[in-house]
């Protein structure tokens, strides 16, 4: 069933609701019946012609709506959802038509008959009618919400005596306005209904419980007050005391075999005005307030099957009639005990588990909110007289349905056609000793993903809803957070979780009283759970993100900026506000790394490869090193050491380029002088390294050339002090 189906089932209710009228009018002898009911003598024999007249358009829009009600029942299921809106249609208006020509009743204006011209007849038409009509739907149609109205004052049935022209009858009244004081101040309904806190009407407030009871199949009955139940307020012979009725309210009632006899199980409430606070039997007082206790007979030893959705138990000293009274008067609650002594604990608990979940509201295939389960719990614990009395009531299993597939094309693209679900429990229990709290498991949190785009800068991705519950502290918080995203050129900004947060927590003395009384109403901003932003420009690009962790303290964000494309700034923070010893205080941790190209250290001559022509080995530097510095060559015209050679392991150290080496040829000159030796270097060896092509020498070993090549290397002695290593 969908939304429109919703609509379409109040209208029909509406139209089921004025079926009687519709009945009346449809001839002058009905009529007289319907009217006679609210006091008004209508002769039966008035003509069919001037009854029409005097009702005007009324019966025809009566007939009309009927129709138009039962062409919308007749739809079949799979009826195209634009036949049913325009059937819905229809039958809107043929309601407002009903209601038009209602108001507009009056006194014909040619000769009408006796009572239609009596303009008093005519203006408690508009007020009577439809509260009468009200009164019978809802009672047989809804019994459950109609003992509610009539209990808390909203409807009421009173007999009107009789007056010259009119009868006498029962009025019954829809007031309208109690339903906003029910909302706004109940404790000033109460007074205003039953006298609470003043004259106190018990006759009253008792038969209006027991309509309650009734309507939810407790066959309540009211009778005489026994004894046992007015001893304890009032003297015997006080003049209160013997116009005093007891509500009994049976819970629970069965005949059991027990061996050869039988047993019957009773269990029961009762209900009995009682006077102000006065010592045990001693008031003459009028009653003020009422008592509750149970009545039990029989061994209760198992929980008590009401029906197959209620349950009953009872556990310590509940069992005993009377023994335990819970005590409701104008200036608070208390309890009273009569022959208990000693320290006790009793209870007695209600649970509801329905085989198939109780529909709050909507349809069962529809958006809808159901219940599960649920319990009612009063308990007693202490020693007499100083008890405390705990009252609890929480709905265990309650469930949230929401069909978005029921909304328009653009809710189904945004939202999705599949219903959610979402399952929660909540509870609220009162004691004299730690006030109202939250009970249970009460937090629903409830994402809708929305999609939404304004003006292509802002997008809101989606919408957080939180209500939640601390149990056992008194506080509940409801969150409405958005998250989404903002775009202005290169910068990008996103936003998660940020909001509005309503806290409501419950006052309890010493503590001073809220702005509600007993509770305390605030709001305040919500911070977003994070933030991030991103840069896209010519020399700059990057971004960062913080999350906020409040419950815990702690903050954590990153940050990283590239510049020119060439260096890359890296930090990361983490605060936390919460010390492990509790101490005030915060801890910082900040990270902060940088990335660039490589920076050369060293030289590149533009004309060489390879490595340096004078590149030693690394055990020669190594030694080299160790002996220090060492005078330059150029400064020492000496000869030193001996001549230029190829090292051992040249190739390695020094390197050789491939294509580009030539041979190396070695001059001796002599046994070298071991004075002058350089340490680090091997003797030279007294042999070429390079022959003559078709001799066993090597040039310049013997005659003119030889000596040319003496007087050439010591000239080169005096420029150098030991040889040099030319690359091959």
């Amino acid at each position: 069933m969908s939304a429109q189906n919703f609509v379409g089932d109040v209208l029909g209710a509406l139209a089921e609701a004025f079926e009687p009228l519709t009945d009346a009018l449809a001839s002058p002898e009905a009529a007289a019946a319907f009217l006679g009911r609210l006091g008004w003598s209508l002769s039966p024999t008035l003509p069919a012609d001037a009854f029409t007249t005097a009702f005007g358009p009324l019966p025809g829009a009566l007939t009309r709506l009927a129709e138009r009600a039962a062409e919308l029942a007749a739809l079949p299921e799979d009826t195209d959802p634009l036949a049913v809106a325009a059937a819905i249609g229809k039958l809107g208006g043929a309601v407002a038509d009903v209601v038009s020509a209602l108001s507009a009743l009056g006194p014909p204006a040619q000769g009408p008959p006796p009572l239609l011209d009596d303009p008093a007849f005519w203006n408690s038409l508009a007020q009577d009618v439809p509260n009468l009509l009200i009164a019978r739907y809802l009672s047989r149609r809804q019994p459950k919400l109609w003992g509610l109205l009539r209990f808390t004052g909203i409807a009421t049935a009173e007999v009107q005596p009789a007056t010259p022209t009119r009868g006498s009858y029962r009025r019954d009244t829809v007031h309208w306005a109690r339903v906003a004081t029910l909302a706004s101040d109940p404790g000033k309904l109460f007074a205003e209904v039953y006298g609470w806190g003043g004259t106190f009407d018990d006759v009253r407030f008792l038969t209006g419980l027991g309509e309650l009871c009734a309507c939810f199949g407790l066959p309540a009955g009211l009778g005489p007050a026994p004894s046992a139940a007015l001893d304890p307020y009032w003297v015997p012979d006080a003049p209160a005391r013997a116009r005093i009725v007891q509500l009994d309210i049976p819970l629970h009632r069965d005949i059991v075999e027990a061996g050869p006899s039988v047993v019957m199980l009773l269990a029961a409430l009762a209900v009995v005005p009682i006077p102000p606070p006065a010592a045990f039997g001693t008031s003459t007082a009028d009653p003020v307030g009422f008592s509750v206790f149970p009545m039990v007979s029989g061994d209760l030893t198992e929980t008590i099957r009401i029906t197959d959705a209620l349950s009953l138990s009872f556990t310590g000293g509940f069992e005993a009639s009377g023994g335990i009274r819970v005590e409701i008067r104008p200036t608070g609650a208390g309890i009273a005990t009569s022959g208990v002594t000693g320290r006790m604990a009793a209870a007695v608990r209600l649970d509801a588990m329905p085989a198939l979940p109780w529909l709050l509201f909507g349809a069962r295939d529809s958006t809808r909110m159901e219940l599960g389960a649920a319990h009612l719990a009063l308990g007693v614990r202490g020693t007499p007289p100083d008890l405390d009395i705990d009252i609890e009531a929480a709905a265990d299993r309650v469930a949230l349905v929401v069909d978005f597939g029921e909304g328009d094309g653009f809710l189904q693209k945004a939202l999705g056609r599949k219903p959610l679900r979402f399952d929660f429990g909540a509870g609220v229990g009162w004691s004299r000793s730690a006030g109202f709290r939250f009970i249970g498991q009460a937090t629903l949190d409830v994402t809708l993903a929305v999609h939404l785009s304004i003006l292509g800068v802002v997008d809101v991705e989606n919408i957080q809803v939180v209500l939640g519950v601390q149990p056992g502290t008194g506080r509940a918080a409801l969150t409405v957070a958005l998250s989404g995203r903002l775009s202005l050129g290169p910068v990008r900004a996103v936003v998660e979780r940020v909001g509005l947060r309503a806290e409501l927590e419950a006052r309890r003395p010493p503590a001073p009283p809220g702005n509600l009384g007993g509770a305390d109403l605030a709001f305040r901003f919500k911070a977003p759970d994070g933030a991030g932003l991103s840069l896209d420009a010519t020399a700059v690009r990057g971004g960062g993100y913080i999350r906020l962790d409040e419950a815990r303290g702690l903050y954590v964000g990153i940050l990283q900026l590239e510049i020119q494309n060439r260096f890359t700034v890296t930090a990361i923070a983490l605060i936390t506000t919460k010390l492990p010893d509790g101490a005030p205080g915060f801890s910082l941790l900040v990270i902060i790394a940088a990335e660039f190209p490589g920076i050369q250290l060293g030289f590149v001559h533009p004309q060489r490869t390879g490595r340096s022509a004078r590149r030693q080995p690394d055990h020669v530097r190594g030694r080299a090193a160790r002996r220090g510095p060492q005078p330059r060559p150029g400064l020492d015209p000496l000869p030193q050491g001996p001549r230029r050679q190829r090292l051992p392991g040249h190739c390695r150290c020094a390197g050789r380029v491939p294509g580009r080496s030539r041979p190396v040829r070695h001059r001796p000159h002599g046994p070298p002088r071991l004075g002058n030796a350089h340490p680090d270097l091997p003797r030279p060896r007294h042999h070429p390294r390079t022959a003559l092509p078709g001799t066993d020498r090597a040039p310049g070993t013997s005659g003119a050339g030889a000596a040319r090549g003496r007087a050439r290397r010591v000239a080169e002695d005096g420029r150098r002090r030991h040889p040099r290593l030319r690359p091959s």
